[in-house]
């Protein structure tokens, strides 16, 4: 009986200690598993304080993040709001952006949902934030500037916003709530957002035009306001079961912009598939052309400044991300000192049918950033036809730093 207890006494710590070990390991392959993923940050900079269309803001924020929720796997992802600070300014994005804890493998993402206005003589978009006043505007170009600093895998600027609004009375959907918390990623985001690589930009209306919302308290007066009861207000998130999300007015469900849900019902839609960025973006342009058109059929959009008329609403892209492990079908353009090769990274041919054909695209040149492919037409540079490489070099040799390129009826604004 005593050889029985003294073999119990030496082995129950080697195999408590075995236990530990084991439970140490497992953690570590989590750890490793998981810095290997990527984790999805996204933060969300919406104006819930506009007088005008602050609940159709704050309603953007609660579709989006809610639909993260329900469709990223949990461990993978986060989500903040600058709200350090007593309100949402562009300062305090912008230092929401330089403090986020990140790894190389990660995605960044800002969401933005604010008042927007195009600067006609720079071709810049810059937006305003309520609580910085109307003398205070933050450039698209310095958010752009300060996600790729942070040297992500991943960047995007996804916005809603533009030079102004249009409320149109209508209902909407409430998402369901998830819990518990999600183990797998949706195909769908798993491509877009994991494994894709660079910088997305995408805004949801071209320059000069009006950005829509949705909404039923176009009549709303200011001490009306308190009857509005909208989802969690919270900084990160702390749990996976706040995936509801719901503004009511009067027992009536509100919506926010027509972009933002246009890119919702696509993600739920498509979220079994795997699409890349430019694959999704011709769905969502059509899409919001088509919500567009449904809404507005002979485009007369009455606003505060008047009656305008706009035909449409076209989504503007102004550089594509690559998916990881594509294979580069890019050759490196024929050397040469024009402007199509240092300036835009491409070499052309003639094309029968008018513009010019990409024959090449140097790897890393704006050409490429801008998702440029071997095949594609360039029809126009700053609004000139150009049907020859002569054309080309010379449309490029006149233009300045900055200047707009026409691809296969897009275009885009290339920056140095």
């Amino acid at each position: 009986m005593q050889r029985l207890v003294k073999t119990l006494q030496w082995t129950a710590p080697v195999v408590i200690l075995w236990i530990a070990c084991a439970g140490a390991t497992q953690a570590q392959q989590r750890q490793t598993t998981k810095d290997s993923e990527g984790t999805l940050h996204v933060i969300f900079a919406c104006d819930w304080d506009d007088p005008d269309l602050g609940e159709g803001f704050e309603i953007n924020e609660g579709v989006v993040r809610s639909q993260f929720i329900d469709s990223v796997a949990t461990r993978n992802l986060r989500y903040y709001k600058p709200v350090d600070a007593p309100k949402l300014t562009a300062e305090n994005l912008l230092e929401e952006i330089d403090n986020i804890q990140l790894n190389p493998n990660d995605t960044l993402m800002v969401y933005l949902a604010c008042h927007g206005y195009w600067d006609k003589d720079d071709d810049e978009q810059w937006f305003r934030f309520e609580n910085d006043g109307d003398d205070s505007a933050l450039l698209r170009q310095t958010i752009i500037s300060r996600i790729k600093s942070r040297k992500t895998r991943l960047g995007l600027l996804i916005t809603d916003a533009c030079t102004n609004y249009e409320k149109l009375p209508t209902d909407r959907q409430l998402i369901a709530p998830i819990d518990p918390p999600l183990e797998e990623t949706a195909p769908l985001y798993q491509s877009l957002f994991f494994d894709q690589k660079g910088f997305l930009d995408l805004s949801s209306s071209s320059p000069g035009q009006f950005t829509l919302y949705y909404n039923n308290y176009k009549d709303l007066q200011a001490g009306d306001k308190r009857q509005i009861k909208g989802g969690m207000r919270e900084r990160q998130m702390p749990s996976h079961s706040v995936g509801t999300y719901h503004m009511n007015l009067n027992g009536k469900p509100m919506r926010g912009g027509l972009f933002t849900e246009s890119m919702s019902s696509l993600l739920l839609a498509k979220s079994d598939e795997k699409l890349d960025w430019k694959q999704f973006t011709k769905l969502l342009r059509d899409d919001v052309e088509n919500r567009f058109d449904q809404e507005n059929p002979d485009g007369s959009l009455k606003t505060g400044a008047g009656d305008i008329f706009q035909d449409s609403q076209t989504v503007a892209i102004s550089e594509f991300p690559r998916s990881l492990g594509e294979t580069d079908m890019t050759a490196e353009p024929e050397p040469g000192s024009g402007p199509a090769t240092t300036k835009f990274g491409v070499s052309v041919v003639t094309n029968s049918g008018g513009g010019v054909t990409i024959e090449s695209v140097r790897d890393g040149s704006p050409a490429a950033r801008h998702g440029a492919t071997v095949g594609e037409v360039i029809e126009k540079i700053n609004n000139r036809p150009v049907n020859t490489p002569d054309e080309l070099e010379e449309a490029l040799a006149k233009a300045p730093a900055t200047f707009r390129v026409t691809i296969g009826g897009e275009s885009f604004v290339v920056r140095p």
